[in-house]
């Protein structure tokens, strides 16, 4: 499974739940203790949206306003054809 994907369905389980413990995630998504750091490492120190409890639990901590933060854009010049993204972009609305 594609990492972002994983990442993005941990924080949606995580948005909903507030708080799972990280065996639960270990089960749910069949991970293993590298991909397990991994997440709790892109979730805690770098998107900063969850916090670690007791090294047993990862708790969310984000509020509602970072999600709707629009995604940074890359500038591209107009005139250049070769700067155009080779990509499907998709919107997708989490409840």
């Amino acid at each position: 499974m594609d990492f972002f994907k994983l990442l993005d369905d941990i924080s949606a389980l995580l948005r909903a739940r507030q708080r799972v413990s990280y065996r639960a995630l270990k089960v749910q998504f069949d991970l293993d203790d590298a991909t397990l750091g991994a997440v709790a490492d892109e979730l805690i120190l770098v998107q900063k949206v969850a916090r670690d409890e007791n090294d047993k639990l990862i708790v969310w901590s984000s509020g509602a306003s970072d999600l709707d933060a629009p995604l940074p854009t890359l500038a591209k010049k107009p005139s250049d054809p070769t700067n155009r993204p080779t990509g499907e972009r998709r919107f997708l609305t989490v409840m």
